[in-house]
């Protein structure tokens, strides 16, 4: 008898501003199956992690199944830096970590030495010549080592700490199967929206959206309602932009509210697909994905469609692995970037 699974891997750790996601997974044949997924608040919010936090958290992931102390971590924004750069011929006598360790570090000044990088190659288009280029991130060690050494004494290893959108192309890699179109993914967090346009199963551009994101629907919708936050966001989560499915004044008050915002995203959203257009005309565009803690907000995607006229598609874990226990975790959608953080637990972190 052939027996699929293994033993769990490393722990994918994505702590945002208000909450904290994890996820790990084991192999299943071609098939990833989760062993234990977790969505849940941070102790204090839009903080660094504290000690007692630190341990919370660990507390937390046992409680909930996970096994080990071994996570794969994203990489806090604030400690990361990136640049556009042109990368030497993979057989060059220079190592390519080097000169893009060395180039981030003159772009960005900050020290060689203190930095860990990686690059995602960009597919040649018609406008790059025949100099290859690569979207590069650094991680700055002098700004992640709080974090890191942290979590540390709570029991948690970072054995790898990957940039956001590195996780969540891995992590959705399967829902853009057509490598000739432009796709993209929009993970909407809390504090902004993390955009990531793909090409060719490549990263060639990402940006972040400050003014979309979960806590600025919430800020504007409990203006415009005169309402505590808390009765805002859940107003939020249960009439979302579709002010025409509920009928209610409250409901039509909510969608047109929110839609002022999404409207923003929109021409957001379509800026960045116009940009990466032009360095590749040819390939179509399409689709976008959604990912993070609003992207079911009811009619969302059908309004992004419409303004965008491009095929949009809220993803949930359960589209990308097995769950083994179907519960409200398997069903978030903010969980995509620690999924695509544990399917990366062979994947070296300088390429």
């Amino acid at each position: 008898m052939k027996h699929w699974a293994r033993q769990p891997g490393l722990i994918g750790l994505d702590i945002g501003r208000r909450t904290v996601k994890a996820a790990q997974l084991t192999r299943r044949g071609k098939r990833w199956a989760s062993h234990a997924l977790a969505v849940f608040a941070r102790r204090q919010a839009d903080a660094p992690v504290s000690e007692n936090e630190a341990v919370y958290i660990a507390d937390v992931l046992r409680r909930r199944g996970f096994r080990g102390g071994r996570v794969a971590l994203s990489a806090p924004q604030e400690a990361l830096v990136s640049s556009l750069l042109e990368l030497p011929p993979a057989n060059a006598s220079v190592p390519r970590e080097r000169i893009v360790r060395m180039e981030i570090a003159r772009v960005q000044r900050v020290a060689p030495d203190g930095l860990t990088c990686c690059w995602s190659e960009l597919p040649s288009s018609e406008h790059a010549g025949t100099s290859t280029q690569a979207l590069c991130w650094g991680l700055v060690h002098e700004k992640a080592a709080p974090l890191i050494d942290t979590l540390g004494r709570a029991g948690l290893e970072a054995t790898r700490v990957e940039p956001g959108s590195i996780a969540l192309q891995r992590g959705c890699a399967q829902m853009l199967s057509a490598a000739d179109r432009i796709s993209a993914i929009a993970d909407l967090g809390a504090g902004g929206v993390r955009l990531v346009l793909l090409h060719q199963g490549r990263v060639v551009h990402e940006r972040l959206l400050p003014d979309c994101g979960a806590s600025a629907l919430v800020a504007a919708l409990s203006e415009k309602l005169e309402t505590p936050p808390v009765l805002a966001e859940r107003a939020m989560h249960r009439f979302g932009v579709d002010k025409e499915a509920a009928g209610t004044a409250l409901a039509v008050e909510t969608a047109s509210t929110i839609n002022n915002l999404v409207d923003n995203m929109i021409e957001q959203v379509s800026l960045s697909f116009s940009f990466v257009s032009h360095q590749y005309p040819s390939a179509e565009l399409g689709p976008l994905l959604l990912t993070g803690g609003i992207a079911g907000l009811p009619g969302l995607a059908a309004a992004m469609a419409e303004g965008m006229e491009l095929q949009v598609v809220p993803i949930t874990p359960g589209v990308v692995v097995d769950a083994v226990d179907v519960t409200s975790d398997s069903l978030d959608a903010s969980l995509l970037t620690a999924i695509g953080l544990a399917m990366g637990q062979g994947v070296s972190h300088g390429r």
